[in-house]
């Protein structure tokens, strides 16, 4: 079986950051009608995909991270439903330090997600107001032991 790499770009944000050259937009209220449009096009695209195996998801942004628990479980259950995944899948979700949850990264945990790319751009935190992120420091350390508490190592 042909090996395929997935990415879901999820083009939300909280605040752009001064930096960021990525299609993003600032405006939650269409987050789970874009969720809803991922798992028709997941669907929709499928059956293109069924002699492939997929050994790798990321999901960036954007800050997928933004994503609600149950949205987030949802489209990673299409995910799974639609397409075939291998059984050592990498999967990596993006996430701004200044968004991380508990919920969340049980929620990840429980959809199968094994790799965090927590979006740490300095530990200066003038520094990191200067790009524009949403989160000091502190708050990235914070969410990496959370993180850690949660199971990811």
């Amino acid at each position: 079986m042909k090996k395929l790499g997935v990415y879901i770009h999820v083009p939300f944000c909280i605040k752009k950051c001064n930096y960021c050259d990525f299609y993003s937009i600032s405006s939650l209220d269409k987050m789970s009608e874009y969720i809803n449009a991922l798992k028709k096009q997941i669907s929709y695209e499928s059956p293109l995909y069924s002699d492939y195996e997929i050994d790798t998801i990321f999901m960036g942004g954007g800050t997928p991270s933004l994503i609600e628990p149950n949205d987030f479980i949802s489209l990673v259950s299409t995910v799974k439903e639609k397409l075939s995944l291998a059984s050592s899948v990498e999967f990596t979700i993006e996430i701004n330090p200044g968004t991380i949850t508990k919920e969340k990264l049980l929620a990840y945990k429980q959809a199968g997600v094994n790799r965090l790319s927590i979006g740490l751009q300095s530990t200066n935190d003038s520094e990191l107001k200067m790009l524009g992120r949403i989160h000091t420091m502190s708050e990235f350390m914070q969410g990496y032991k959370l993180a850690r508490e949660c199971g990811f190592d």
